[in-house]
């Protein structure tokens, strides 16, 4: 990946983040932790996913992410207003499971080590 490319993303991710952190109006989103966990724009910067982990249970997670969906527009205008480019990707917000995956990963483990420990005494 290029390092324009790389300063882009990087910059995406921070506009978006202060967006869905500081911006949007919805209680429901500011009451959840909400991160955007990474950024891919297509090499001819004409589209950009936006990968965005929420933490809190299942379904608060899907409700929340249908109020970030719908605000998908602001947030592309919000984007365009604040990177200085001047052809501004498409923002293409997406739910990322990585965090959730991981913390299911982490569990199976514990409970292994747990069974480990038990058969050993």
């Amino acid at each position: 990946m290029s390092n324009r490319l790389e300063r882009v993303n990087s910059e995406i991710q921070k506009i978006v983040g202060k967006v869905l952190s500081e911006e949007l109006e919805d209680p429901m989103v500011r009451e959840e932790i909400v991160s955007v966990i990474g950024v891919r724009t297509s090499s001819d910067l004409s589209h950009a996913k936006v990968f965005v982990s929420i933490l809190a249970d299942d379904q608060k997670q899907k409700a929340i992410f249908a109020c970030i969906k719908k605000a998908e527009g602001f947030v592309q205008k919000r984007v365009a207003e604040e990177l200085r480019l001047r052809r501004v990707p498409e923002i293409h917000l997406q739910y990322d499971e990585s965090m959730e995956q991981g913390e299911r990963v982490l569990k199976i483990l514990e409970s292994i080590k747990g069974t480990k420990d038990e058969s050993d005494s």
